[in-house]
């Protein structure tokens, strides 16, 4: 048992996976969205990780480097946390000790031993970043080397967006950064929905706090037919409507 971190991806199927090695080849891998990095684990170096929230970055850092974190806090411990600067333990407790596992959405502490089961288990897992660059910055300023394989896992257009963290900015994302990005490197995006001008190569079904909803892997639409076809070439399908889940 352990926390799930929200939006997630480490319960997604085998496949989901494939498809990043499929495209690698000896691109840099470069994510602006780290969250717990699902994705990024199963990457070789080198690897470019950032996330915007700094208390997740040092958190990463600490769990892959086995430093303590606290296994028991009270509701005071909690609520002086959340007005701190950010750190490893402000990370640890945010997400572990709050509701549905939101960062700092209020006081919800498990049992210690399976917050210890938690310790353990991150600990191990977050040893597969050994080696990866490890920064906290907005994906605006972040450096990308050219030809890199970029996977964005931004916030949900709908979703709750994360407390002490700043606000999305959709548009500036799908219709200037991305775009941008995709004249230099390939990329893809994690979303329900995305707007014209975007491909999807693949979805599945998932459970959301909306019901059921497809989340999709997105392509820019310069870029579909060469991701299309280094996918068939190992074997791995497109999905055969790339258009379904895209806003008209």
């Amino acid at each position: 048992m352990y926390f799930i971190y929200l939006g997630g991806k480490d319960n997604y199927p085998e496949e989901f996976f494939n498809i990043f090695h499929a495209l690698r080849g000896d691109r840099v891998y470069v994510e602006p969205f780290l969250g717990f990095g699902a994705v990024a684990k199963c990457m070789s170096n080198p690897r470019i990780l950032s996330d915007v929230n700094k208390s997740l970055v040092e958190l990463i850092r600490a769990l892959r480097d086995d430093i303590d974190l606290p296994i028991e806090v009270t509701k005071d411990e909690y609520l002086r946390l959340a007005k701190t600067s950010p750190s490893a333990v402000k990370g640890w407790v945010g997400f572990v000790f709050s509701s549905q596992s939101r960062f700092f959405n209020g006081f919800f502490p498990p049992k210690s031993s399976v917050v210890e089961n938690y310790l353990l288990r991150y600990q191990r897992e977050m040893k597969a970043l050994l080696g990866a660059e490890l920064l906290s910055t907005s994906y605006k300023k972040l450096e990308i080397p050219n030809n890199s394989l970029v996977y964005c896992d931004p916030p949900y257009v709908g979703t709750v967006e994360y407390k002490q963290t700043p606000k999305f900015d959709f548009f500036n994302f799908w219709h200037e950064w991305v775009p941008d990005q995709a004249s230099k490197n390939l990329v893809l995006v994690s979303e329900f929905f995305a707007p014209m001008g975007f491909y999807a190569i693949w979805r599945m079904m998932k459970k959301s706090l909306k019901g059921l909803r497809y989340d999709n892997l997105f392509v820019h639409e310069s870029q579909y037919e060469q991701v299309c076809g280094i996918l068939r070439n190992v074997g791995i399908q497109p999905c055969a409507d790339p258009l379904f889940c895209t806003q008209r």
